[in-house]
């Protein structure tokens, strides 16, 4: 496969890879174009997931847009923590008006990215896109329709205006009592409020319609978690895993309830397998120094509260940069 680098006006640093890359330097306008080696990628450090991404990305630029859906989805299967690949595919599902796939990718986005600024900031942005496109077909078509008020509630949501997304959500109901999801996004938003009771009402009605429900199981083990009810907790937090094995919050409260019950050789293995695919992550090794502790490891427990320190540090320090 060959492969390009190509410098613009900007100037712009960029590489394109095989026939797809071909295409996309010529819809650039790209002004110099060097061919840089035979089978060769654009850098040595990418790996296959990587290339898959930026493939994709070039895919949805170009408009191709259903090849550009195909290849983030491979991609999101090696890489399911790629920010950018969710992004890039909930986009290319809302070009496509495939609405109910473009707003589970939103869903994901802002679920596995809590508190993540861009995550939150691209998430307003696809959804006032949606907003713009299907809402006003729906208020023309079905202005008080259950599939309205989702919307509307989901971009209340995104839009930090919990209220406003609960009365929303309690309309959806109202019209389709049995529609699955509702429950479940009127319990997010009492989680997320930290109304507890409220959201495992709804939750545990999402479950009694749709038990395989990943996110509503790990909702309901958080809030188990939360009161220290372990035992509780873990069928839940494994269910979620069930239906979703690289989901690194049901890891890190599961951990957390093998703390609590004393199981460490578990709480470790929960625990280790966020810290290996999230290194910079503070809070995951500040867990991992606990549990070394309690189980008689002084030095490995003292070597995490070091990697815990020093990345505090260095995100206090970025905070500060900004």
């Amino acid at each position: 496969m060959v492969s390009f680098c190509a410098v613009d006006a900007a100037p712009d640093f960029r590489c394109f890879t095989g026939t797809a890359g071909v295409k996309a330097a010529v819809a650039y306008s790209i002004p110099t174009l060097i061919v840089i080696g035979i089978a060769l990628p654009c850098f040595a450090s990418a790996t296959p997931a990587d290339s898959l991404i930026q493939e994709g990305i070039q895919l949805y630029r170009m408009r191709t847009l259903p090849q550009a859906v195909a290849t983030l989805r491979r991609a999101l299967q090696a890489h399911p923590a790629s920010l950018e690949a969710r992004i890039y595919l909930a986009r290319a599902l809302v070009q496509e008006d495939r609405v109910p796939e473009a707003l589970r990718e939103v869903r994901i986005l802002l679920e596995r990215f809590p508190a993540d600024p861009e995550a939150e900031f691209q998430a307003g942005r696809l959804l006032q896109e949606l907003a713009g496109s299907r809402f006003a077909r729906l208020q023309r078509l079905a202005p008080d329709s259950s599939e309205t008020h989702e919307l509307l509630g989901k971009y209340y949501e995104a839009q930090g205006r919990p209220q406003e997304a609960l009365t929303e959500y309690r309309l959806a109901l109202e019209r389709n009592p049995e529609g699955r999801g509702l429950h479940f996004f009127t319990g997010n938003v009492y989680w997320k409020l930290r109304k507890f009771d409220d959201a495992i009402r709804e939750l545990q009605s999402e479950l009694a319609l749709n038990p395989s429900h990943t996110l509503a199981n790990h909702r309901v083990g958080n809030i188990y978690v939360s009161r220290r009810e372990a035992r509780e907790a873990i069928p839940y937090l494994q269910r979620a895993l069930a239906g979703d094995s690289s989901f690194l919050e049901a890891h890190r409260d599961l951990g957390r309830a093998f703390r609590l019950l004393e199981r460490w050789e578990e709480a470790l293995r929960e625990f280790q397998y966020v810290a290996e695919r999230r290194p910079e992550d503070d809070t995951i090794h500040f867990q991992l120094a606990g549990v070394y502790k309690a189980a008689g490891d002084a030095k490995r427990a003292t070597a995490e509260l070091e990697i815990h320190e020093r990345v505090s540090r260095k995100r206090l320090e970025a905070a500060r940069q900004k």
